[in-house]
C-alpha cells in the first residue's frame, strides 16, 4: 500500500496521494512546511485479498483510530488531496464486516465526519475538512427544490433553496424551530417566500418531508380568520410575509387587535385589508422608499383605543 504524505501547514494539514509524482508536487506546495511520511496506522485494520483489491473491494475495521489518520488512509486510496483544519480531532471505531467498494469510501468518510460534527467540502483541487459551521462558509453546493425524494439521503453539506408555495415562509421557519440542527443555517426569505437551509443533505431531506405536510393551500387563509387579542406588530409581520413587502413600525405602534374574517382575506386585498385594520385602531401606512412605514395617525384621536399589553 502506498505511503501517506502529511504536509503540516500553519493552520491546516494537507493529505494526499503518496505516489512519486504526488510527493514531488506536495513538497513543492509545502515549502517551509514539515513533510511526514508514514505507513498505515496500527489502529487501521485492512483485510483485502489481491483479487478483491483489483475489484476495488475492501473490508475496513476502525478500532479507536485517529480521525486524521482515517482521512489520510482514505485519501491515499482515492487519490484525493485533503486540507484538514487544526480543530478536527477525535477517534473513530467502526465494525464493517461487509466488503466496501472504492466508490463507497468517500460517502463513508462523509458519514464518519458527520458523526463527529465535521464536513468535507470540495474547494478546487482539494477537499477541506472542517467543522460544519466553518464549512458552511465555503463554496457549498447549492440545490433548489422542495421534493424530498429528489434530495439525496447523504451526509454531504449543501445549501437547499426550498420554495414555499401556500403559507408564509416565516411560519414554516418558526414551526420547524428546534428541528434544525445546532450547526445548521435556516433563513426565511419573504421576497420569494423561500426557505434557505444549509445543512447535511440527509437532514435537509427530512426537513423537506415535514415542510411538504405543512405547506398546504389552506395554510394562508386559516390563520387570518380568527385573530383575537393578537399583538398588532404580529399582525403587521403576518401581512409582510403574505405580501413580501418591507415594513418599518413606529415605536408608538403597540397593543392588541381582534379581527374575524370567516371567509378569509382575498390574496389581492392584503394591503388594503391591513390599511383598514390600522385605520380602525388609529394607525396609518406611509410609503418610505422601498418600505411601508406604520405610524400613529394624529387625525384619529377618536379612533377605537387599542388594548394595551400588560
Amino acid at each position: 500500500m502506498k505511503n501517506i504524505i502529511w504536509i503540516l501547514l500553519t493552520t491546516t494539514l494537507l493529505v494526499g496521494c503518496a505516489s512519486h509524482s504526488g510527493t514531488q508536487a506536495a513538497q513543492s506546495t509545502a515549502a517551509g512546511g514539515e513533510v511526514v511520511s508514514g505507513a498505515t496506522p496500527e489502529s487501521l485494520i485492512l483485510s483485502v485479498s489481491e483479487a478483491e483489491a483489483e475489484k476495488g473491494l475492501f473490508s475496513l475495521d476502525l478500532d479507536n483510530a485517529d480521525i486524521r489518520e482515517v482521512i489520510g488512509y482514505i485519501a491515499d486510496i482515492l487519490g484525493k488531496n485533503f486540507i484538514i483544519d487544526n480543530d478536527v480531532r477525535g477517534t473513530v471505531t467502526i465494525a464493517a464486516p461487509a466488503k466496501i467498494s472504492r466508490d463507497d469510501l468517500y460517502p463513508l468518510l462523509e458519514t464518519i465526519l458527520a458523526a463527529r460534527g465535521y464536513v468535507a467540502v470540495p474547494a478546487g483541487r482539494v477537499i477541506r475538512v472542517s467543522s460544519q459551521r466553518a464549512g458552511s462558509r465555503e463554496n457549498v453546493r447549492v440545490r433548489v427544490g422542495s421534493d424530498p425524494e429528489e434530495i439525496p439521503a447523504e451526509d454531504s453539506l449543501v445549501t437547499q433553496l426550498i420554495p414555499i408555495r401556500h403559507v408564509p415562509v416565516s411560519r414554516i421557519r418558526s414551526a420547524l424551530g428546534v428541528l434544525f440542527s445546532k450547526d445548521s443555517s435556516a433563513i426565511a426569505y419573504p421576497g420569494t417566500n423561500t426557505l434557505i437551509v444549509t445543512d447535511l443533505s440527509s437532514r435537509v431531506r427530512r426537513l423537506a418531508s415535514i415542510i411538504r405536510q405543512l405547506d398546504v393551500p389552506d395554510g394562508i387563509e386559516e390563520p387570518n380568520r380568527h385573530w383575537a387579542g393578537m399583538d398588532i406588530r404580529e399582525v403587521i409581520q403576518t401581512f409582510s410575509d403574505l405580501t413580501g413587502k418591507n415594513f418599518i413600525v413606529g415605536g408608538t405602534v403597540r397593543g392588541k387587535v381582534s379581527l374575524f374574517t370567516p371567509s378569509g382575506i382575498p390574496e389581492g386585498d392584503y394591503l388594503k385589508s391591513l390599511e383598514t385594520i390600522l385605520d380602525v385602531y388609529g394607525f396609518k401606512m406611509e410609503t418610505a422608499g422601498d418600505f411601508i412605514k406604520v405610524v400613529r395617525d394624529p387625525s384619529k384621536s377618536s379612533a377605537q383605543p387599542v388594548q394595551q399589553e400588560d
